[in-house]
């Protein structure tokens, strides 16, 4: 699914009450299979309203639908999310966008799956991954943008 949002020009540009911030790339929302690259060869922006602005923002585009369980909660392939690199404290039932051993960004809940830590999909079509050992933080995924009108909190 392909998602048109109105770009801007530059990154300091402010439309009422909005801050453009660019998409720094992909992170799925899938099983984990290795590195993949982001082949936008130009820059795009989205408006964000400044009071979602922090300052560690991020913006990603979701591939694929192991977030999405079709409910509100759920985070759907090729919406945006927005990351917060500076919000490092891990919180279990929080969405957090993780570096997997192959450098690949993926979207995961953190929770607990038969008593140990692990990185769960809201869709249950996806197994959990249980040993996150080699898995970094990246951020706290906070927001989710679906369209210039359409921003809901995670």
């Amino acid at each position: 699914m392909s998602v048109s949002v109105p770009s801007t020009s530059s990154p300091s540009r402010y439309v009422r009450h909005r801050i453009a911030v660019p998409v720094y790339g992909v992170v799925s929302a899938g099983t984990p299979s290795g590195p993949s690259g982001f082949d936008r060869t130009d820059r795009l922006y989205l408006p964000i309203p400044r009071e979602l602005d922090r300052p560690g923002l991020e913006i990603y585009q979701v591939t694929g639908h192991s977030m999405d369980d079709g409910t509100e909660r759920g985070i759907r392939d090729g919406e945006y999310v927005l990351v917060d690199r500076h919000d490092l404290f891990t919180r279990y039932d929080k969405v957090y966008a993780w570096i997997d051993p192959w450098n690949e960004l993926i979207a995961k809940r953190l929770g607990l799956y038969h008593g140990r830590r692990a990185l769960l999909s809201n869709n249950r079509d996806y197994d959990p991954i249980t040993n996150i050992r080699d898995y970094r933080m990246l951020g706290r995924i906070y927001a989710v943008y679906t369209d210039d009108t359409h921003l809901r909190r995670v």
